[in-house]
Order: structure tokens, then sequence, then C-alpha cells
């Protein structure tokens, strides 16, 4: 009788141990920490943000008529701000519906200065082909496709602002 209970004594303890290793192999392991992007990286990462930032506040107001939206300052500065409120107000003025939307694929093409960047090159080609504009008196079908986008983005010690952004005639890339 006691080597009965010696036996399952010992296979209860293996059971338990077998439990044990089991949720112990099957827990993830602490991930090691990364390493900090560097600066170029960081500065090309919220550089983007910023500039997409931006494209969706133009959207999402170009669908509402709306020619100033406020959100629109937390992404653009400058030539940028004033050339997109210039477009959306340009819309609204000419009684232009928008619906769609554009197919953006921005790349970096310049980070400056090296070592602690401030300005950020961007380069896109932006279909435009599915944001489509209705009413506003204009004659036959609306021009539509392929346009290069060239943006300056910078970093003003408080956040990444599109600051200069110029569009291309449709064709351009």
């Amino acid at each position: 009788m006691r080597l009965r209970a010696v036996g399952a004594l010992l296979l209860s303890m293996a059971v338990a141990g077998t439990a044990c290793t089991s949720e112990e192999e099957s827990a993830p392991a602490p991930e090691e920490p990364s390493d900090p992007p560097s600066p170029e990286d960081a500065a090309e990462q919220s550089a983007l943000e910023a500039y997409e930032g931006m494209w969706e506040i133009v959207v999402e107001a170009s669908h509402e008529g709306d020619p100033d939206p406020d959100a629109l300052e937390a992404y653009a500065s400058g030539e940028a701000l004033d050339l997109t409120q210039h477009m959306l107000a340009g819309a609204v003025e000419d009684g232009v519906e928008v619906e769609g939307e554009p197919e953006f694929a921005p790349e970096v093409v310049e980070v400056s200065p090296e070592g602690d960047p401030d300005t950020v090159t961007i380069l896109d080609c932006v279909d435009d082909s599915e944001w489509v504009e209705h009413g506003g008196g204009s004659d036959g079908e609306p021009e539509s496709g392929d346009r290069q986008v060239d943006a300056t983005v910078s970093d003003d010690s408080l956040s990444w602002k599109v600051e200069d952004l110029r569009l291309w005639e449709r064709g351009s890339c």
C-alpha cells in the first residue's frame, strides 16, 4: 500500500512537473530590446506621417466641402498650407463635389543634415483617377491620372510639417 502511495505521489509530481514545463515552454520569451532608430530613420518616419496626415485631411475635407479644415495646420505650414487651402476653397467656390480617394506612393529621396536631420524631401506619384470631381460647370470628362508631387517636410522643434508642396501636371510620373 505504501508503495502504491509513493507511486501515486511520484506520478502526480511528474504530471505537475510536465504541466509547469509545458507552460514555461509555451510562454513567449522576453524580447530583446531593439536598437532605437537612427536620427535619419526617425526623421523619415515622422516626415512620412506628416505628409500622409496632410493628404488624409485634404481628402476628407474635399468630400465634406470644407475649404479650411482646422486639422490641416497640424500637418502643413507655409506654402504647402496655402496651396492646400487654396485648392479646397477653389473647389467649394466652384461648387465642385468630390468623391473617391487618390492613391499615393511617397518615397523619401533626401534627409538632411546628416546626424541631426530637420528636413526631409519626399517624391510622390499620385494617381487621382479615383478621386473624382463632379459639378462646378466643367465641360467634358474630368482630367485625372498620375502626377508628380514634390514635398519638403521640416521639423520646427515641435512637430514635423509639410512646408513646401509642388504639384506637377498630369502625366508627369
